[in-house]
């Protein structure tokens, strides 16, 4: 996470990454986009805390990143 002051230009590793999604602060700490799902996941049920914004699940590692991100900016998800 960034602040830049002017357009970023993205250059992709496809082996990595699929797409960037740019998400609001303010969008992340609104309790209403966070949310628990049961998931099946290397064959057992598994609570997975995730950020909903725009059709996207943002869940596991980046999920937890952005968390802390948020703690340390005092806003709490």
């Amino acid at each position: 996470m960034a602040f830049v002051p002017g357009p970023l230009e993205f250059h992709l590793q496809p082996d990595e990454v699929a797409e960037v999604i740019e998400v609001p602060v303010d969008h992340l700490a609104d309790p209403a986009n966070t949310r628990r799902e049961t998931w099946v996941l290397g064959g057992r049920d598994v609570e997975v805390p995730l950020y909903e914004f725009e059709g996207h699940k943002i869940w596991g590692a980046t999920a937890m990143v952005l968390a802390e991100f948020l703690a340390l900016l005092g806003r709490p998800e």
